[in-house]
């Protein structure tokens, strides 16, 4: 768990942060989302204790970080940022060894460990390994750049706009990447973004930062539902909130027992904007449903989603 309690930190007068106060869960995939200068990557960094509060308690579990040694503290961190700031001159492997060995892992473990992670991120140990930097695309740098975060097993993982710089394919892809890593490790991550999108698709947990100030803290689906101020209702696009919702929602929370559509069948666990697409790209206005067995669960409508849409 990590909490912040009326955390306070100014630059040169001006408020960067302002009395922020809330929870994220162990285990959860939590965004910080907002404007440039709205206080989110400070946020971020005083977890790490790169800057120091001016004021108010941070705490990771029970502990209060000011009261951690700050090197041991990051080494427990991991952290991916945009410029990735891998070392130009040490092969991949090197540089997903970085902490392990300043922890003073065998050399055995560490070799283990780097296959291991490479294999995580999807890059071949064996081709990838001892690659230096400028050998990668800008998405294979980030790839390694997050395997060097997880090297040492942190059981928090911070991100700082670590896809911002790349081209919307390559995001996109990472993206999904991150989704699935998250299921797979558990990890606890802190991510930043100005891209509301990113936020709703990979967040469990929404972040919302206005000039310092955390202005709602809230599920995706929360947020897109019932944002807390005009702020909140602009940043997720007004009246096009209700389309970003269908991007969330589940199809099973949306289908009726029994019907009798036809068509190819969907499953209950897609989202409901593929579920509109394929009704749209297909004809139909309403098409069957099925589980992960394929069995079928009932049918979802175009009717169904305009009388329950918000």
């Amino acid at each position: 768990m990590i909490a912040f309690e009326n955390v306070n930190k100014s630059f040169q007068g001006r408020a960067a942060i302002a009395d922020a106060t809330f929870t994220v869960k162990s285990h959860e995939f939590c965004m910080f989302v907002g404007p440039s200068g709205a206080g989110k990557s400070t946020a971020l960094r005083l977890v790490n204790r790169l800057i120091a509060p001016d004021g108010g308690t941070i705490r990771i579990d029970d502990d209060d970080i000011a009261a951690l040694n700050p090197v041991e503290l990051r080494r427990k961190l991991g952290y991916v940022i945009q410029s990735i700031g891998l070392f130009p001159h040490w092969s991949v492997g090197d540089n997903v060894a970085t902490v392990p060995r300043l922890l003073g892992w065998p050399k055995a473990r560490i070799a283990e460990r780097i296959d291991e992670l490479l294999t995580l991120v999807e890059l071949d140990p064996a081709t990838y390994r001892d690659r230096r930097p400028h050998q990668l695309s800008g998405g294979q740098q980030q790839r390694v750049g997050l395997a060097r975060a997880l090297a040492a097993d942190p059981n928090i993982l911070l991100m700082d706009e670590p896809f911002g710089a790349l081209d919307a394919v390559t995001r996109d892809t990472l993206q999904n990447e991150m989704i699935r890593i998250h299921a797979a490790t558990g990890k606890t991550i802190l991510m930043v973004t100005h891209d509301i999108d990113e936020a709703i698709r990979l967040g469990e947990r929404i972040v919302v930062f206005e000039e310092g100030r955390v202005v709602q803290n809230a599920t995706p689906e929360e947020l897109l539902a019932n944002p807390a101020n005009d702020f909140v209702r602009a940043l997720v696009g007004g009246e096009a909130a209700s389309l970003r919702l269908l991007k969330i929602r589940r199809v099973r929370e949306w289908l009726r027992a029994g019907g009798n559509a036809d068509g190819p069948p969907i499953g209950a666990d897609e989202h409901l904007d593929t579920a509109l697409a394929r009704m749209l790209g297909s004809g139909r206005d309403a098409l069957p449903v099925v589980d992960k067995s394929g069995q079928p669960q009932g049918a979802i409508g175009l009717g169904d989603l305009i009388r329950k849409a918000p």
